[in-house]
């Protein structure tokens, strides 16, 4: 039921904001067809080059029916991200008087774009090539935006099954990606995570369709009550949770860091880093970075999380690791699973 779905939403910190160029950045260092980022040369705004992909057909030999698609750079976006500047605070811990400027690319003046494109020139030399005033226009004239992190309980929904005049009605709602599990873009795993889920719904629909298939099968004579496709779908979105809700919970984890409330804990962790940034899992030492195990390796997010060995530092209670969903199957014998 609908009261049993529970959602957290926490605004990450910074701003971004988009522009759209028809071509991508003339710079050999910069691939037209890969995602770049791109470190400003003095600040603190980041530079995110994404190639607007086009495909182009071309005839490989005599035979005109004979062709080869390729991809090929086209135009591309450019998202700039950072953080407003912190007020200082006195002694007292009062904001001292004297206001932070603010950044020319996060807070752009529709009447000083050209403060903009100085700044876009000076930070981002690799941009060079691009039209800055066309850029500056773009993020002058829309609103800042903001990432948020989303974890879930469950994810999915299901109505209660009513049987009526041998008519079943249900409702099921069913969440994958980051509608279920956003780390706002800090992993870096938001389209891998959306397709590991979209596997998983899709093996547990197929999973539930063959088991009332091989019901069906063993049993022509119809002697037992045959599966509704409403309670079918029940069971394939209840074991899709149970699946997938540990692997996003696991995902946020891995993202955001532990959050040891001891000071041995947070000692420990510190070490930890320290230890992995040196010797990043070469002669057995620590463990390789974690962005090198996301992106290399197919071992499930709760896998990796426990090599890590970061569930001592998360919480206090093992069990805040877990959700309890309230599965109401029809019946009076309505369950707690654990999830």
């Amino acid at each position: 039921s609908k009261s049993s779905f529970q959602t957290e939403t926490n605004v990450l910190p910074g701003l971004f904001r988009v522009c759209r160029l028809p071509k991508s950045p003339p710079s050999p260092k910069i691939d037209p067809t890969s995602v770049a980022l791109i470190l400003p040369k003095s600040g603190t705004v980041t530079a995110f080059v994404e190639p607007i992909l086009t495909t182009k057909t071309k005839t490989t030999n005599e035979n005109e029916n004979d062709h080869q698609q390729q991809q090929q750079g086209g135009s591309c976006c450019i998202l700039f991200a950072g953080k407003e500047k912190e007020v200082k605070t006195s002694e007292s811990g009062q904001p001292q008087p004297q206001p932070q400027p603010k950044d020319p690319i996060l807070f752009p003046s529709p009447s000083n774009l050209t403060a903009t494109v100085e700044a876009l020139q000076e930070r981002f030399p690799l941009l060079e090539g691009c039209d800055f005033q066309l850029m500056a226009k773009q993020l002058a004239s829309q609103r800042g935006g903001t990432a948020s992190s989303v974890r879930c309980n469950t994810y999915h929904i299901c109505s209660d099954i009513r049987e009526e005049e041998e008519t079943t009605t249900t409702t099921a709602v069913c969440l994958v990606g980051d509608a279920a599990h956003a780390t706002g873009g800090v992993s870096g795993q938001g389209v891998n995570s959306a397709l590991r889920d979209a596997q998983a719904l899709a093996e547990c629909l197929l999973s539930e369709a063959a088991k009332r298939q091989q019901q069906v099968d063993n049993d022509e004579q119809q002697t037992q009550p045959f599966v509704s496709t409403s309670t079918m779908i029940h069971d394939a979105l209840l074991r899709y949770s149970q699946s997938q809700v540990p692997e996003g919970t696991a995902l946020y984890d891995l993202s955001f860091g532990p959050n040891p409330k001891s000071l041995g804990r947070k000692a420990r962790y510190v070490w930890k880093n320290a230890v992995d940034a040196v010797f990043q899992g070469r002669f057995g030492i620590g463990t390789p970075p974690l962005q090198t195990l996301l992106t290399t390796t197919l071992k499930p997010f709760s896998d990796i999380r426990r090599s890590q060995e970061l569930e001592q530092f998360y919480a206090e209670d093992d069990n805040d690791h877990y959700y309890y969903y309230h599965y109401d199957n029809g019946n009076d014998n309505d369950n707690d699973t654990k999830i």
